[in-house]
């Protein structure tokens, strides 16, 4: 057997999205090509539809052919290679034909499959093609430079029919040759599956009305839905695998360039925050200036800098570097670390933590240990330090910002992880200088895990000691203390190293003080407390705990960089599995037949669960990140609550995410140089850094027990007696596609009900859940919110009914159902955030595509509370019956756009390229 031959992507550029299959996408055969029956196969020949700019033909070599427009409504994101959409009126809204990957017998050429155009009747004569043994579709062009990702390529050989033909200027440098568009499927449009051998000509659908154009409303909006997996397009193979085996198919117009505007598009979203999407520039996922060219920008500006940390890691500095041992990997990571420091504004950096945790995004995947390193020095260090600047007397910071000297953090000890509030290590204040001594009361009070090695030159960290002054304790601060200089530590402390761990390389430690001293200024100082001369200790804040809990603040931020830095270990592993699963083949039905691993359901449906996930936690941590970059002092507390069960949520999924991927490289995935199996390791880490998972999910559960107002579900919108979503409608939702993905229906001020429903007339015990099906997205939403207010209510129940006089074993006796209650309010949380990207989402084929997306998230998340949702009349039997198949379905219709999906993670083409897993 002959596998189609990876063409290779050397282009670097910042921003561009890439296409990591080793296939090619479906283009046009190359000039000169002969199908078997001898007919040209050059643009415009029979069996292949013409293309709507040129009547019908492509010009002749040395001819220049019409340009084409960008569609209404699609976005091209800097630095971003995306494809411009086909003219107005020349597409509709069904998703981009998916590219699939096959193994041909030896002599014959591999050729991507593709549906056939439909939205409008194919042109007399069109049937399938298959190119003729010896020939091969990965041709290059004039002006493809091979510095483009494999769409790129593919793009380019879709107009390979017309020798010469005009290239056209696209985003980034590339080009595209001219009258390259497309038309899709029109939403509504009847369809019948069928199985097509060799020769057999489609039935055509019946085409779009005169002077129409094939724009269809969204799903849901008028009841009808778009057929979008391969089965429903008719493309079946003759074993009936839809779109699988890569017979019989023929390439639409623009299919190539639709996926990639598809890909640019989810990129976008991606990476784009909250509040940009809300104001309408989603297409600028980084409009910071700093981020064009990675070089350096203005500070302040709308984005979060993915660009430039992107730019960054395509660097060959940052490629993996087998068999080093513990201590030379992580002298890599600092040294890593100063290339971070050069193209970043320190301080600026520090202060913003969008920026921050798109840092934590793009380094975590590439070096958990450097991950660490950025998040301990510019967070926990330089973000203290800055946050407890006195601005009549600032300090300099010039030293740390340079690096010249690197901070660290000290907080935890050896007998006090969780329970830090109860830490020992002390700071007294010496009348006599103003100063400090400090010192290390016990072995327990031995500071755990700091990177406070002379590894990576000198250090300096922030210390939480308990403040003595006048013989009173006033509780914990954060004191400056220089740890080392160029000739090791200095006097008084010492510093043990810890043996490794499984995690990121960082040089931890266990680090004692005794007697060190230190200056007056070492105090780092705000409104919660100011130390007099005479040690009189002045405070907005007359709780201890308060003060404690404020000078660690920086925790918080923290929090959302571990969140980031798993999440983009995530979709590191997920685009690692999904590119293996194309490319390893095992054997098929047939004899002899050799098929990619992501053609078995067994496989990609696992791989689709979790690529939803990670788009559903991607969206839920943009969120989350608007609302603490805006939050105010009213909503403290509950945005960091927040913060706290996202960070839990995203980490946990995250490791199961990786632990998945992982599993399908099966045993290849195991070696580290193959860059998954690590991934697993270091979120480890991330689950117990910044709060235990556990233990800041518990104490929110408190908060929410006590504080946090039962959640009301709101009532789904009734359909209309005559509407398809109604069960009772004759044709109610024939092809089980998810509907209305518009906002979620729920009390959130700025997600409205629907105009004809008002939550405060309606008790949503009182609506019918017949009434509602498995593919309406708010319905789906509101079962989320009953299982919330289910678990809320089952908390406070078990603690009512507790043992008195023991506050713990009453605790006891609520907790497990009120860590329930996180994880339903976690799920929902994320829901939210996941439709209401989908509905600032104007790019119709992405919002189908997310659409269906969301619906699987939403199936998956919902099945194990199916139970109890029955039970109290919230689903009913016939919702459990159909749920497996609505499930099944949605995958089948997911699956040949997975390699769009997962395109959209953006890595870095050197990554991939040096990947062992990603091609064959």
């Amino acid at each position: 057997m002959t596998l189609l031959t990876l063409h290779k992507d050397t282009d670097q550029r910042p921003g561009k999205p890439r296409n990591c299959s080793p296939h090619p996408l479906p283009g046009n055969p190359p000039p000169g090509h002969t199908d078997k029956a001898g007919k040209s196969g050059q643009a415009g020949r029979a069996g292949k539809a013409p293309r709507p700019e040129t009547a019908g033909q492509t010009p002749p070599a040395g001819t220049a052919a019409q340009p084409r427009t960008a569609g209404a409504g699609a976005k091209t994101p800097p630095h971003a290679d995306t494809a411009q959409a086909p003219a107005d009126g020349e597409t509709g809204t069904a998703l981009p034909a998916p590219a699939t990957a096959q193994t041909l017998p030896d002599g014959e050429a591999a050729t991507a499959l593709a549906p056939t155009a439909v939205g409008q009747a194919p042109r007399s004569g069109t049937h399938s093609k298959t190119p003729p043994p010896g020939e091969n579709r990965q041709t290059s062009l004039p002006g493809d430079t091979a510095t483009g990702p494999p769409a790129t390529a593919a793009r380019a050989a879709t107009a390979a029919g017309a020798a010469g033909a005009t290239l056209l200027p696209r985003a980034g440098g590339e080009t595209l040759p001219a009258g390259n568009a497309g038309t899709f499927l029109q939403a509504g449009t009847a369809q019948q599956t069928q199985t097509l051998t060799a020769g057999q000509t489609r039935q055509a659908p019946p085409p779009a009305e005169a002077g129409t154009p094939n724009q269809a409303p969204p799903p849901g909006a008028d009841g009808k839905t778009l057929p979008t997996s391969a089965e429903e397009t008719g493309e079946t193979g003759e074993d009936g695998q839809a779109g699988q085996d890569g017979q019989d198919g023929q390439v639409p117009p623009g299919g190539a360039d639709a996926r990639a505007d598809v890909a640019g598009e989810l990129s976008a979203l991606l990476f784009t925050s909250t509040s940009a999407r809300t104001a309408g520039t989603a297409a600028a996922p980084d409009s910071d200036s700093d981020c064009a060219d990675g070089e350096g920008g203005e500070a302040g500006s709308e984005g979060d800098g993915h660009a430039r940390w992107r730019a960054l890691i395509s660097r060959p500095e940052f490629r993996y570097v087998p068999d080093l041992s513990h201590a030379e990997r992580t002298a890599l990571s600092y040294r890593r670390l100063r290339l971070v420091n050069q193209v970043a504004d320190p301080a600026q950096l520090a202060r913003d933590p969008g920026r921050l945790a798109a840092l934590h995004e793009w380094t975590g995947f590439i070096d958990g240990g450097l991950c660490t390193l950025t998040s301990i020095h510019y967070n926990l260090f330089l973000g203290s330090l800055i946050d407890h600047q006195d601005p009549d007397t600032p300090r300099d910071l010039s030293d740390y910002t340079a690096l010249r000297s690197t901070g660290t953090f000290l907080c935890t000890e050896l007998d006090h992880g969780n329970d830090a509030a109860a830490l020992k290590t002390t700071a007294h204040h010496d009348p006599e200088t103003g100063g400090f001594i400090l010192n290390t009361p016990t072995p327990g009070a031995a500071k755990f895990m700091p990177n406070t090695s002379t590894t990576g030159g000198p250090k300096t960290g922030v210390v939480a000691a308990r403040l003595i002054a006048g013989g009173k304790d006033h509780g914990i601060f954060l004191f400056l203390t220089p740890l080392s200089d160029s000739h090791g530590h200095l006097p008084g402390i010492t510093v043990r190293p810890l043996p490794a761990s499984n995690g990121p390389a960082v040089d931890h430690c266990l680090t004692t003080f005794e007697n060190v001293p230190l200056p007056r200024t070492a105090l780092l100082e705000a409104d919660h407390g100011r130390l007099t001369p005479e040690g009189t200790l002045t405070s907005t804040l007359g709780n201890p705990r308060k003060r404690f809990l404020h000078s660690i603040n920086r925790v918080t931020t923290g929090k959302l960089c571990m969140s980031a830095g798993c999440l983009g270990m995530a979709r590191a592993a997920l685009a690692i599995a999904t590119a293996h699963a194309h490319t390893r083949h095992t054997s098929g039905p047939r004899r002899g037949q050799r098929i990619p691993l992501a053609h078995h359901r067994t496989h990609h449906g696992r791989l689709l669960e979790k690529i939803a996930t990670a788009y559903a936690l991607t969206f839920l941590h943009r969120n989350v990140l608007a609302q603490w970059k805006n939050h105010t002092p009213h909503n403290r507390t509950e945005t960091e609550r927040l913060i706290a069960i996202t960070k839990g949520w995203i980490t946990w999924q995250a490791r199961d995410i990786t632990t998945e991927s992982r599993e399908r490289c099966g045993a290849q995935g195991l070696f580290p140089h193959n860059g998954i199996t690590d991934l697993t390791h270091n979120i480890e880490g991330g689950i117990t850094a910044e709060g235990d998972n556990l233990v800041i999910w518990t104490k929110a559960a408190a908060e929410m027990i006590l504080n946090h107002p039962t959640p009301t579900p709101p009532p789904p919108p009734t359909p209309h007696p005559n509407h398809p979503n109604n069960p009772h409608h004759p044709h109610h939702n024939e092809q089980n596609q998810p509907t209305n993905p518009g906002p979620p229906t729920h009390p959130h001020p700025t997600q409205p009900h629907p105009a004809d429903t008002n939550p405060a007339d309606t008790n949503p015990a009182d609506t019918d859940p017949a009434q509602h099906s498995l593919t309406d997205l708010n319905f789906l939403y509101t079962l989320l919110t009953h299982t919330e207010t289910l678990w809320h209510t089952r908390a406070r129940t078990a603690l009512r009914q507790g043992p008195t006089h023991n506050p713990l074993a009453r605790w006891n006796h609520a907790a497990p159902h009120a860590l329930n209650m996180i994880t339903a309010h976690a799920q929902r949380q994320t829901a939210h955030a996941f439709l209401t990207t989908l509905t600032h989402t104007t790019h119709q084929p992405t919002k189908t595509l997310l659409t269906h997306l969301a619906h699987l998230y939403l199936l998956t998340q919902l099945t194990p509370h199916t139970g109890d949702l029955l039970a109290l009349g919230h689903l009913t039997p016939h919702h459990l019956h159909t749920l497996p198949t609505t499930h099944n379905h949605t995958i089948q219709t997911l699956q040949p756009h997975m390699q769009t999906l997962t395109h959209a993670f953006n890595l870095p083409h050197p990554y991939l390229t040096h990947n062992p897993l990603t091609h064959p």
